[in-house]
């Protein structure tokens, strides 16, 4: 019998993996330039919260300054939350279509960061606490914060982690919990923000999915502890598999969605086309960094998962061609969207973890040194 651990020795070289996943770090440092974007941005939004109104291309909405009652939080948010109305108001149609299919989407990657939460492998990591990079990720950037993670994750989270049960399993109860928690914590409030018929309701719901860490974790912990005596510890895909199938469906939904009702190409809505040049009006340097956090942080993820893939291959537990894999990816980008991509080859993934018996097949990961 192979010891598996010793197996994956030499793919459990941090400085080794780091140096391999340096790709998706590339992605971290593509986000700099484009914290250039501020420039024209910062003087229109002074110049709205002065006036407690926003204006742009013919929408005016009243400016909500305060809303938490607790100062830290208002003072942070205050400033996003005014220069989400340009993406939330139709002010700015193109920013309107890409950040509703972009934080859409989103979903599909918060509840991959709350799975790994629950995952075996990542107990006692800040891994085990989603809350924290959520959060880190609405005020820097989910384009740095999750190209971070996904680094991170690839450096710590070595298969050596994976050569137990315990350590690639994910607890059933919490994953029971993730749908409900997405749902209600961020889901509900970012759909009002975009489709209800009051552009005050909009800005309204939008402070309220501003903190949306704060409010999904508390569910995912309560849900996740009142479900443990129902849930089956063997049987964590069936809710896993549930949580995937009612976000593939919304995702598609926004996502077609968005392709009828837009006017524009995908191309056109995700694709910058600045970046050393900043564009001179605000509306168009916010659009750009958007689209440079689209790709920099699902650009990282589905290298991520690429990864991920390698890694079970050379375990030999991925019969999976690389043609294949590649193929399928771009299928169904095109079909459902980029969210559902990372989704569902995560799920995939995670299929193969369950099956896995603990030892490595004759395709001995040393043969591949």
């Amino acid at each position: 019998m192979v010891d598996i651990a010793n197996s994956f020795s030499w793919r459990d070289s941090r400085l080794q993996r780091a140096f391999a996943a340096l790709p998706i770090f590339a992605l971290t440092l593509l986000m700099l330039p484009a914290a250039r974007m501020n420039e024209p941005i910062a003087p229109f939004l002074d110049n709205a919260a002065k006036r407690s109104l926003f204006e742009l291309n013919g929408v005016s909405v009243p400016v909500i300054k305060e809303f938490f009652g607790i100062a830290i939080l208002d003072e942070i948010f205050s400033t996003i939350s005014l220069a989400f109305v340009q993406l939330i108001s139709f002010a700015d149609p193109g920013s309107y279509w890409q950040s509703l299919c972009f934080l859409t989407d989103f979903s599909a990657m918060y509840a991959i960061w709350m799975f790994e939460s629950c995952r075996g492998a990542n107990k006692k990591t800040l891994y085990e606490f989603p809350i924290v990079i959520a959060l880190a990720a609405q005020i820097v950037t989910v384009g740095i914060c999750g190209s971070l993670y996904f680094y991170m994750l690839y450096i710590f989270c070595s298969w050596e982690k994976f050569a137990s049960a315990k350590g690639r399993s994910i607890d059933a109860a919490y994953a029971a919990a993730v749908l409900p928690s997405i749902l209600v914590g961020y889901l509900v409030p970012l759909l009002f923000s975009y489709f209800h018929p009051s552009l005050e309701s909009r800005h309204w719901w939008c402070w309220v999915w501003q903190i949306y860490p704060i409010w999904t974790s508390p569910i995912l912990v309560g849900l996740g502890m009142a479900f443990q005596s129902i849930a089956k510890p063997a049987r964590h895909l069936e809710p896993v598999r549930i949580t995937v199938l009612g976000l593939v469906i919304i995702n598609t939904s926004v996502y077609w969605y968005t392709i009828a009702n837009s006017g524009m190409s995908l191309w056109d809505l995700f694709i910058a086309k600045h970046l050393f040049e900043v564009p001179q009006d605000s509306a168009t340097a916010l659009r750009t960094i958007l689209q440079y956090d689209w790709l920099c942080s699902f650009g990282a993820a589905l290298i991520w998962l690429g990864y991920s893939f390698l890694d079970l291959k050379a375990a030999g537990k991925c019969t999976i061609g690389g043609i294949q894999l590649v193929v399928s990816a771009g299928l169904i980008f095109a079909l459902l969207g980029v969210g559902n991509t990372l989704l569902l080859g995560w799920l995939v993934r995670e299929e193969i973890l369950v099956t896995w018996n603990g030892n490595p097949t004759s395709k001995n990961i040393n043969k591949t040194d």
